[in-house]
């Protein structure tokens, strides 16, 4: 059940035409950065402008055009078992170079991910965000 609501979730924020923020051309307005540990506080909320997540994300998997990461690390012994929070990534600019499952990427204050919303779908903290880096 969750797998479908993910990606009707994914789908949605595919489509949904946002606004090309204006650190697309490499500036970052100010804004409030957040972590892992923060993100189940802000589902449901509406969130500050200028909101950015920090951190290192393991790549899990591909889907409508989206790209779901974990935070890491991410242990592939358990497999089947979903981390607490997945981010939805959707890239603007370039993917990460040789994006394959369980390749760790990091988001730094200089290059963060920008949150679009935060959602808890049963039990699960889903975080959509978008991915300007070039």
């Amino acid at each position: 059940m969750l797998r479908i609501g993910l990606a009707l979730l994914c789908a949605l924020f595919v489509s949904s035409g946002m606004a090309q923020p204006l650190y697309s051309t490499g500036e970052l307005p100010v804004g409030s950065y957040y972590t892992e540990d923060e993100l189940e506080g802000l589902a449901g909320k509406q969130l500050p402008v200028n909101c950015y997540l920090i951190g290192r994300f393991v790549f899990i998997e591909e889907m409508k055009a989206a790209s779901i990461f974990v935070f890491a690390p991410y242990d592939y012994a358990q497999e089947g078992i979903i981390d607490q929070v997945l981010i939805v990534v959707k890239f603007f600019g370039a993917p990460p170079d040789n994006l394959t499952i369980g390749k760790e990427i990091v988001a730094t204050r200089q290059n963060p991910l920008s949150i679009q919303y935060v959602r808890s779908e049963n039990g699960v903290i889903v975080a959509m965000a978008e991915s300007w880096s070039k």
